[in-house]
């Protein structure tokens, strides 16, 4: 055996040792309902994530989570728009107020909060990140909603009702990018991966 096949026999066992397990796919379709002062709004999106585990020599590293699918999208009014990303937004040093318990949707993938069929049992202590846009054109101008306190983001009569998945075999939704392009072109949690 030549001394390049000995390195490149190597080179594939280090390629291969080096990767992490990745969990499986995991698909939902969300659904977010609003009480507004002209009937229930509700949005849907269908996501799919997956976990990566580091490699396990490495097991301090982080992993990583890819996502396919767009944010919900629930127009609340003529000018209202709530969104449920699929992870929290950041931009310009701004980040996620750590006084707001709101996590990334793949967080749920513990199995504390699914059900027996799989779906997430959202709790009002443990709630994904919501946002509106002050200026659609405007990617920066995101301001974060509190799910018990939609009053202060929208006015008077507006109120979470909620926010339920469901497993799913359906593809990941990419319907919404044309309706607000400089929103999801800067933000990865509104637009995810599409393969």
């Amino acid at each position: 055996m030549s001394w390049k096949w000995l390195v490149g026999g190597l080179i594939l066992v280090f390629v291969l040792l080096s990767r992490g397990e990745s969990s499986p796919p995991q698909t939902h379709r969300f659904t977010v309902s609003v009480q507004t002062p002209d009937g229930i709004r509700t949005g849907t999106s269908v996501v799919t994530f997956q976990y990566h585990n580091p490699p396990w020599w490495y097991p301090s590293a982080a992993g990583g989570m890819s996502v396919q699918g767009e944010a919900v999208v629930v127009r609340l009014g003529a000018s209202s728009v709530l969104f449920l990303p699929s992870t929290p937004l950041y931009s310009e040093g701004i980040s996620k107020p750590s006084a707001l318990k709101t996590y990334d949707l793949f967080a749920f993938r513990d199995s504390r909060y699914l059900d027996n069929n799989g779906n997430i049992k959202f709790d009002r202590d443990f709630y994904p990140f919501l946002v509106y846009f002050k200026d659609f054109n405007d990617p920066n101008s995101w301001v974060q909603v509190r799910p018990n306190d939609f009053s202060s983001a929208f006015g008077p009569g507006y109120r979470l009702i909620s926010i339920k998945s469901e497993v799913t075999t359906e593809r990941p939704t990419f319907e919404k990018f044309r309706e607000f392009p400089k929103l999801f072109e800067a933000h990865y949690g509104l637009r995810g991966r599409k393969q």
